[in-house]
């Protein structure tokens, strides 16, 4: 059974390599590519035009016309334009297409002394591209292999007439080739992994701006609707009851600062970026934000079961934003008079939180999510939790999951946070 896998596992490796070539082969190059196969081509045929007239024993066959040569330099060095995307298998399409000029078009050359033009170009090029597209530990093999062709190729009869200089001369072409698309691709993966840096900083960037949106939504949207709706009924009542109105009045003021003082810590921490998650509101801060909601004339509750554990900053945070959200939207749709319960069920890896009303004698018929919502589902997946809403009656109900943290956060006993003493003692309401 473990061969059958082995070979198996072979088997999927060898057929996803013919299948990359495959891929590469049917990949349309890109222009720069073609340009630099045409210029080869051209190159080639230019050495290969002029000098046939010297080429005295090339294949009589042949001989009166370099026509088919040319055709052959052509096709074979129209490979280049892939290089790229395979350049291992176009180097070896290149050597062979190289070589095999010989046997085809001069078979009985002498070598150094007949005059026998050979595409060379071709090879020196997708050595480059080895160079620049692989690893050097791939390259410098193909290069070794690449500086023994002039050897292999011109010394098949062995390599006595034959300039050893010509030779050293080919080889430091070779090697020139091989040193210059190092660089190249040295450069250009310099260049992407500077540019993935920067998509991901700018990918960072938008998140946090994102986060910020979110934040400052919570917090406004908040702070203006209660606002809104205290404004409201001290400007019905001020003449009638003008000390209920100035009530109203001393909410308004008492939200508004503590928006303002909100505001100003959330600019810090976007100037400090760090060090500031103790800053943020946490279900100890439930008490501040139910006040002005009570005092809008909406009755909140709360009930708490299971015992309450401690929570990573970030998953405290998002519930109380879950909570600040949920009650903003009753006191804006639901109206005075309305009634809501916050609910908070601990688990050893869970909390729930839900916050649901009875929809109110004002309650505006629609269905309810809007954008604080739908950012809230953001905000809660980042923390590893799931939210869900909808109506439930006349009224709404909106629920969400938390993780609990890990123990690294627990506390040494099992006694009650301190931050968490205030929903215990209002369990039930008040």
């Amino acid at each position: 059974m473990m061969r059958r896998n082995h070979e198996s596992a072979d088997l999927a490796v060898s057929t996803s390599k013919r299948s990359g070539w495959m891929r590469a082969a049917l990949t349309a190059p890109t222009r720069s590519d073609v340009m630099i196969a045409a210029v080869a081509a051209a190159l080639e045929l230019m050495n290969l035009f002029s000098g046939w007239e010297n080429a005295k024993t090339w294949s009589t066959l042949y001989l009166d016309s370099p026509t088919l040569p040319a055709v052959y330099y052509v096709v074979g060095l129209a490979a280049l334009a892939w290089r790229h995307f395979a350049p291992l298998p176009v180097f070896g399409v290149l050597v062979i297409h190289m070589i095999m000029t010989f046997p085809l078009f001069a078979p009985n050359a002498v070598i150094g002394q007949d005059y026998t033009p050979t595409p060379w170009a071709g090879v020196v090029i997708s050595l480059a591209a080895v160079a620049s597209d692989k690893p050097v530990r791939i390259s410098v093999p193909v290069l070794l292999f690449a500086l023994a062709v002039p050897v292999i190729a011109f010394g098949r009869d062995g390599i006595t007439g034959y300039e050893p200089s010509s030779i050293l001369l080919m080889g430091v072409v070779l090697g020139s080739g091989w040193f210059f698309g190092l660089l190249i691709g040295r450069n250009r993966r310099r260049i992407s992994s500077l540019q993935q840096a920067q998509r991901e900083s700018a990918t960072a960037i938008e998140k946090e701006r994102d986060k910020t949106a979110a934040e400052l939504h919570d917090i406004v949207s908040h702070a203006v609707t209660v606002m809104t709706l205290h404004a409201a009924g001290a400007r019905r009542i001020i003449d009638d009851n003008p000390a209920r109105a100035a009530e109203a009045l001393e909410v308004i003021e008492r939200v508004g600062s503590q928006t303002m003082d909100e505001l100003r810590r959330l600019l810090e921490l976007i100037r400090a970026n760090s060090a500031g998650v103790e800053m943020l509101h946490g279900l100890h801060d439930l008490e501040g934000l139910v006040f002005p909601v009570r005092s809008a004339g909406i009755a909140v509750q709360f009930a708490s079961s299971g015992d309450p554990r401690p929570l990573d900053p970030s998953v405290d945070h998002a519930a109380f934003r879950v909570v600040q959200e949920a009650l903003t939207n009753v006191t804006k749709h639901a109206g005075s008079g309305a009634e809501a319960t916050v609910s908070l069920h601990w688990t050893d890896e869970l909390l729930r939180v839900e916050v649901s009303d009875g929809g109110g004698s004002n309650a505006k018929v629609d269905s309810r999510p809007d954008y604080g919502l739908i950012g809230l589902s953001a905000r809660v997946a980042l923390v590893g939790g799931s939210l869900s809403y909808g109506p439930k009656g006349e009224g709404f109900t909106v629920r969400v999951e938390l993780p609990i943290a890990t123990q690294a956060f627990a506390p040494a006993d099992n006694t009650t946070p301190d931050r968490l003493r205030p929903l215990r003692r209002q369990a039930g309401g008040d």
